[in-house]
């Protein structure tokens, strides 16, 4: 570790995306702006060992700055995100405790900073999982951040603006600076300049996001313009979108169903619609529209994701983008296709054994097994995969149906059961939508069977 005062960035995910050569850059996630404001709890000056003695306003400096340091970056007026003081605590986080809520700690639990190390900033993006990204953004997918922490060195000497500007500084460091820079490491802005990038741009040298600070410097306490264009790229105007066949449009979970073929429209949302001048779509199925309202059909059956990006100008910010992506958001189902194999397990038992497409989540929801004797049914199972002990031998015919909400399939076999021990041969049906083999009973293990969602 250099011997010069380190502003290190730890996360999960911390591959650091540039917008430019050598200009502002981003860590890979960013908060979801239709959950601002961005709340956070900041300790309470009984846990802090090196506490600055100082009040502003009536609050303890350590609350006093915090707001400051949130507040600074909205001079990046284009940048819209909120935040919001919540209280303070007597408890001293570590932040690699995920636990959904900010805590900025100034009394570091464990000594666990190196020395050097001023602060840390620790973020949980909500999803790792691969192609399950928020939006794109310059070619680089970025997640939604769910968790992030604020943790300052223990061992460090900081000490307020106001008397670093006034000459009274012995080695302290600025803390609102420190502050306002790990604020940017949680918003999503990463380093300007790294240790070791020829960075002979001042206005790189000079950014809050710059990797280092030294002794009584404040200039990281006001953004400069490159932070403020690296924000207003993550957090500038914005527009979303709704569209038909949604199940519920008030939960956060909603999709947009149909049977295939089906018509999806979609209209975007904003506050500011006589900003947005062009629109994008792609909607997961190989399908696109330039429309600003489009309409597309789906026809073949999936899960599917949609992204848009939307064109804007606005006098004070000129002209911006903003790209929006719902994952799984269109569920377009067809009839089930069922398909079984039947295998001898031992005597009379058999096991049945279900091969029926399960790829598209949550177009399945009932099943039935009939078992026929002759012209009488002398079973039914609503197992995925039951096994069926047959009453005597002889020829049995066996009835799959599947029922969705674009309707029901139905595979039959007729199989002759042998009393014998070990196992036996096997037999396998497919069969396609079948009218009049309709009683069907709802089953949540279809459903435990299906590929995982996320949220």
């Amino acid at each position: 570790m250099s011997t010069r005062n380190l502003l290190a960035l730890t996360a999960l995910a911390g591959v650091a995306f540039p917008s430019t050569a050598m200009a502002w850059e981003h860590t890979g996630w960013a908060w979801n702006p239709l959950e601002m404001p961005l709340t956070y709890i900041v300790g309470n000056d009984t846990v802090f060992e090196d506490s600055i003695d100082a009040t502003v306003d009536g609050e303890p400096y350590e609350v006093w700055v915090a707001k400051e340091s949130y507040s600074g970056w909205q001079d990046a007026t284009c940048a819209e995100f909120t935040h919001e003081f919540i209280g303070t605590t007597t408890e001293n986080y570590d932040a690699r405790t995920w636990d959904g809520q900010t805590h900025i700690t100034y009394d570091d639990p464990g000594d666990a900073e190196a020395a050097g190390v001023l602060a840390v900033t620790f973020t949980f993006p909500g999803s790792l999982e691969a192609g399950e990204f928020a939006f794109n953004k310059n070619g680089n997918a970025y997640y939604w951040a769910e968790d992030s922490d604020i943790v300052f060195n223990n061992d460090v000497d900081f000490g307020t603006d106001t008397d670093i500007d006034a000459g009274l500084c012995l080695g302290e460091s600025s803390m609102e600076a420190v502050l306002t820079h790990e604020v940017g490491h949680l918003l999503g802005m990463a380093h300007s300049c790294e240790d070791g990038d020829v960075c002979s741009d001042s206005l790189l040298r000079e950014a809050t996001m710059y990797w280092s600070a030294g002794p009584c410097d404040t200039n990281g306490s006001t953004i400069s313009q490159d932070d403020i264009d690296g924000l207003t790229a993550l957090y500038g105007p914005f527009a979303t979108f709704e569209c038909s066949h949604e199940l519920d449009p008030e939960s956060p979970d909603t999709i947009a169903q149909g049977n295939v073929p089906f018509d999806l429209k979609c209209a975007i949302v904003t506050d500011a619609s006589e900003e947005i001048s062009g629109a994008s779509w792609i909607f997961g199925d190989g399908g696109t529209s330039d429309e600003l309202n489009p309409k597309h059909t789906y026809d073949v059956p999936g899960n599917y994701s949609i992204e848009a990006c939307f064109d804007g100008v606005r006098d004070t910010c000129g002209e911006w983008e903003y790209c929006y992506r719902k994952i799984g958001y269109v569920r377009a189902c067809g009839v089930p296709e069922p398909e079984f194999t039947i295998e001898h397990v031992d005597g009379l038992t058999y096991a049945l054994r279900n091969e029926s497409d399960v790829s598209v989540y949550g177009c399945i929801y009932e099943i039935q097994w009939d078992v026929f004797q002759g012209d009488t049914i002398i079973s039914s199972l609503n197992a995925w995969e039951p096994q069926i002990t047959f009453p005597s031998e002889g020829d049995f015919k066996i009835v799959l149906n599947l029922g969705g909400p674009a309707g029901t399939g139905a595979a039959a076999l007729t199989v002759t059961a042998e009393d014998y021990a070990g196992e036996g041969y096997g037999c396998n049906a497919v069969g396609g939508a079948v009218g009049g083999l309709g009683w069907l009973v709802g089953v949540g293990l279809v459903v435990a069977r299906a590929r995982r969602r996320n949220d």
